[in-house]
């Protein structure tokens, strides 16, 4: 078992608050190759700009966890051995059962998706609250997701209905459902319950009536 903290990690709980503070956005990217992960590093170097990198389910299942983690960890000693410090963590998207954000928890990853949205609602905040509680413990961040996709993220572009978005009505009760949710330093990032609750300039009418039903808190 490895703490991402070994393989250069941090976890986006101070990452999200200093962009917050700062008013600038963080880029997250999927990357499929060494050659894009090169790639996505050496911007992060020139740009000196802190990166969520995002293990896809399609490549955590090729390559496993442990590879990705260490993959992760060259790129964070490139960074150090620069002399710089520059915040990196390595992010389960998409993580379908308890078991998996398990064992990517174990393996190095800083921050977690755990995806019960094709779940019923009490079940998925069940499901959420568990992962939450195991991963606090070990100081990983959260994502969890509400709601319904339309289409396959890996395979065709999503739908942009306003019934796609996140029902502010369900927001406030998934937070609510527990402390292990909603207290402390739970889920209380923007996007966080679901990508679909969109960013200020991109629907700020949904995100201030989420806003104004919960904790959560824009810049």
């Amino acid at each position: 078992m490895y703490h991402y903290s070994e393989l250069g990690q941090v976890n986006t709980k101070l990452m999200f608050q200093k962009a917050y503070e700062g008013g600038y956005a963080i880029p997250a990217f999927n990357f499929v190759s060494i050659e894009q992960f090169n790639g996505i590093m050496d911007a992060v170097i020139e740009k000196r700009s802190p990166v969520i990198l995002l293990a896809s389910p399609n490549l955590h299942k090729q390559l496993g966890y442990e590879m990705l983690a260490r993959i992760v960890q060259s790129g964070t000693d490139r960074i150090r051995n620069a002399g710089l410090d520059i915040p990196v963590a390595l992010h389960l998207d998409h993580g379908m059962t308890f078991a998996q954000c398990v064992d990517a928890v174990e393996f190095g990853f800083s921050s977690i998706m755990i995806d019960g949205s094709a779940l019923p609602f009490k079940e998925n905040a069940a499901l959420t609250k568990k992962t939450v509680e195991y991963a606090h413990r070990h100081g990983v961040t959260v994502e969890a997701e509400l709601g319904v996709l339309s289409g396959a993220e890996e395979d065709g572009d999503e739908g942009h209905h306003e019934s796609l978005y996140t029902d502010p009505a369900m927001v406030e009760e998934f937070v609510g459902a527990g402390p292990g949710i909603g207290g402390g330093d739970g889920m209380r990032q923007p996007g966080h319950l679901h990508r679909h609750l969109s960013w200020p300039g991109e629907n700020q009418g949904q995100s201030g009536r989420v806003a104004s039903r919960t904790e959560i808190r824009y810049p």
